[in-house]
């Protein structure tokens, strides 16, 4: 099977790239495995990763994006996992289980916070210096 890098993205065209970091809702008890289940996926091993898709509505209901559980066999928790990784030079080997619908405010609904960020691939710089924010509610009001 092919391997990349955990938490990587890729669409067709990739006109823009960036990464995405969230805080798994306190409600939750901030743990990847209870948002899983939130989201329908009902045990089959240890959730390590949450991948979401969307596309702009062609074969798919409005509001709805696939979700993808990415999930280990035998190691229950991060030392567990670590300890293999370990064994395996850093490798974690995964299944994934895909669920054609999720609601798109069900998946937020499973983060306190959730943060995405996309630049467009065009742009080659090494870091970015934000010299104002500009709240745009505030402008149209």
């Amino acid at each position: 099977m092919e391997e990349e890098r955990p938490g990587q993205a890729s669409v067709q065209y990739d006109d823009v790239r960036g990464e995405a970091a969230g805080d798994v809702s306190d409600g939750l008890g901030n743990d990847i495995n209870r948002a899983a289940e939130q989201l329908g996926f009902k045990g089959h091993g240890w959730v390590v990763g949450i991948e979401i898709y969307g596309s702009d509505g062609s074969g798919r209901k409005p509001g709805f994006v696939s979700a993808t559980f990415c999930v280990i066999e035998g190691c229950f928790g991060a030392d567990d996992v670590n300890k293999a990784l370990a064994k395996t030079g850093g490798l974690l080997t995964v299944k994934k289980y895909h669920r054609a619908e999720v609601s798109v405010v069900d998946f937020v609904r499973c983060f306190k916070r959730l943060h995405v960020n996309l630049f467009s691939k065009h742009i080659k710089a090494y870091k970015v210096r934000v010299e104002d924010h500009i709240f745009l509610d505030d402008l149209e009001a």
